[in-house]
């Protein structure tokens, strides 16, 4: 069994969460403060950036083998549009695994920064 986090379409109500229909939910989770996501429209583009790097906030879920396959399918990884990497959960996970996360490798030039949830939050100001 592997930990994966995901951050995106995988995600519970979004197109791609059929993939972790037989994947036991953990909760949700934040990463560490090292990443950047950025918005490609129908799916987020996380990348690692230790220097202006944030948390990003996602759903951690247990799958098996054959479900890692299958995503690593979605991801485009054998295509290099994702890799899939590892990544340290904020307190309070007391991590005694591996937690995998998908990154992406393709040029973010130009995508909105989203901040550290996707999709992002509308802010509809002060309604006084």
């Amino acid at each position: 069994m592997h930990l994966l986090f995901v951050y995106g379409s995988l995600k519970r109500g979004f197109s791609n969460h059929f993939f972790l229909l037989e994947a036991q939910w953990v909760g949700e989770a934040n990463t560490e403060s090292s990443y950047r996501m950025f918005d490609y429209g129908g799916f987020p583009a996380v990348i690692r950036d230790e220097e202006q790097g944030y948390s990003i906030r996602g759903e951690l879920w247990k799958i098996d083998d054959t479900c890692l396959s299958q995503i690593d399918v979605l991801e485009g990884v054998d295509s290099g549009l994702y890799e899939r990497s590892t990544t340290l959960l904020e307190v309070p996970w007391d991590q005694k695994e591996d937690v995998i996360m998908y990154l992406y490798l393709q040029t973010t030039k130009g995508l909105p920064d989203v901040g550290g949830q996707w999709p992002k939050s509308l802010d509809l100001g002060d309604p006084g």
